[in-house]
């Protein structure tokens, strides 16, 4: 049963490609939302993509590194540009790094 809380919006899905990830993709496009699909790895992107459309849901993927600030503020411009707007963020990246609060980190940890 489709509950249509998210039909209409737009999803940002970071660390789309496997596991939890994906199946948030996955979700939201089956529940109504267009999905942005982004990671770092571009193969599975697509797989992702095409499996969303294949079951009649709207996805795009976008290569995204979150480590790089540059990168992360294209591919969300690239995303308004393409969806008009952003509804909803699952950021669900993985970075192994330096073991302190995000809000602390500075770029280069």
């Amino acid at each position: 049963m489709k509950i249509g809380r998210v039909e209409g919006k737009v999803a940002v899905v970071i660390g789309a490609t496997s596991g939890i990830g994906r199946a948030i993709a996955e979700f939201l496009a089956k529940e109504g939302a267009m999905v942005a699909v982004t990671d770092r790895k571009v193969e599975r992107g697509n797989e992702v993509v095409e499996s969303i459309r294949k079951a009649g849901g709207t996805a795009k993927f976008w290569k995204l590194d979150v480590s790089n600030k540059e990168e992360v503020e294209r591919v969300f411009a690239e995303i308004a540009r393409e969806f008009g707007k952003m509804d909803i963020l699952v950021n669900n990246a993985g970075i192994i790094g330096v073991d302190k609060p995000t809000h602390e980190l500075t770029e280069e940890e």
